[in-house]
């Protein structure tokens, strides 16, 4: 666990500059509780004096983070109050958002119920992250067992805690789809990200492939980077860059799938109607990367901005629910789906 204090600090010439410096890092050897996180954070506040100096806490929306801060309201710190003063991490609360969006395109879990990743692949993962944290181009590091490599069913997510106002059957009980190229329906019979997940798996894992694939985009004059990017939970933004990847060299997609040698099995080509859930999603996606970017710059993020950018994407959600996109059209499986995400922010903002 790290802990970071950030404090204003006097620049000598009448203003202040906020100041982040990282205090302790800690090896957690238990269940992460919010019980056990809130004694991890005392010992570390004690141990350099800190417990009267505490205005506020920032975290992401876990709900152990919850009953963390719950926790640390007891010790009765001078400055310190409880959930008032518990700051959500807004570019988490963004994250969530996504994931209700993109929760029905993606696959579920196995049917014996087995985990969609092994711990081997988990820790892989938690490595990449730390390593590349601000690399946003590297590829990822996958287990070669590629039927083990699906998206966490949102029901069993531990960031979306069971008390939120978004919950599957928001998602489910919503009005008919008409007749559109793709439905929720469809999508979760045939998760379309796990296609993309795949064609990038088998770029990465083989060179003739990869050689190959570059060789169709070459000719099919698609733009560059000719690759298509990993798709990595605990990397934000990674969804809509692989999304975008894969609308950028859609043509060659297409022809290098079909390739008998150096192609993928019929049963993971991407079909047209993948294409178009692909454009449909980085249109939708492109305000949360931006505003994603702009909060993970630093020293830019102020809580005054978060108003403007919940009104932003507020607006961009209502009109692809409203039919009022200026780009296209968005299908009714789509709508839908962006039709339970406002919900997000009233349960962890409001």
């Amino acid at each position: 666990m790290g802990t970071v204090a950030y404090q204003l600090l006097d620049n000598g010439a009448g203003n202040t500059n906020l100041d982040a410096m990282p205090l302790d890092f800690v090896q957690l050897k238990e269940r992460h509780t919010g019980e056990y996180l809130a004694e991890m954070v005392r010992c570390v506040v004690e141990k350099f004096g800190l417990k009267n100096r505490i205005c506020g806490i920032v975290s992401d929306n876990a709900s152990n983070n919850e009953t963390m801060i719950s926790e640390l309201e007891r010790l009765d710190w001078k400055r310190f109050k409880g959930e008032a003063q518990w700051i959500r991490c807004f570019a988490h609360i963004f994250n969530l958002i996504v994931k209700a969006i993109l929760r029905p395109f993606t696959r579920k879990k196995s049917q014996a119920g087995a985990p969609e990743f092994d711990d081997s692949d988990e820790e892989e993962d938690k490595h990449e992250h730390i390593v590349r944290f601000n690399e946003e181009k590297q590829n990822c590091d996958w287990d070669n067992d590629e039927d083990k490599h699906t998206e966490h069913d949102g029901n069993d997510d531990p960031e979306l805690a069971v008390n939120n106002d978004l919950t599957l059957y928001n998602l489910e009980d919503l009005e008919q789809e008409d007749s559109d190229n793709y439905t929720s329906d469809s999508c979760r019979q045939t998760p379309t990200k796990f296609h993309f997940r795949h064609i990038a798996m088998r770029l990465r894992k083989s060179p003739n492939s990869k050689a190959k694939f570059i060789e169709i985009c070459e000719e099919a004059q698609c733009k560059k980077p000719h690759t298509i990017e990993c798709d990595v939970p605990t990397r934000w933004n990674s969804t809509y860059l692989q999304l975008s990847s894969i609308v950028q060299c859609e043509e060659a997609i297409v022809l290098w799938q079909r390739d008998k040698q150096f192609g993928i099995a019929c049963n993971y080509h991407v079909q047209q109607e993948d294409f178009d859930l692909a454009a449909d999603l980085v249109r939708l996606l492109r305000p949360f990367y931006e505003i994603t970017l702009q909060l993970s710059t630093k020293a830019s993020a102020r809580i005054a901005d978060v108003v403007v950018m919940i009104d932003q994407i507020t607006s961009n959600l209502a009109s692809v629910i409203a039919k009022q996109d200026s780009e296209r059209d968005h299908p009714q499986a789509l709508r839908n789906n962006c039709n339970g995400s406002p919900s997000v922010f009233q349960g962890q903002i409001l």
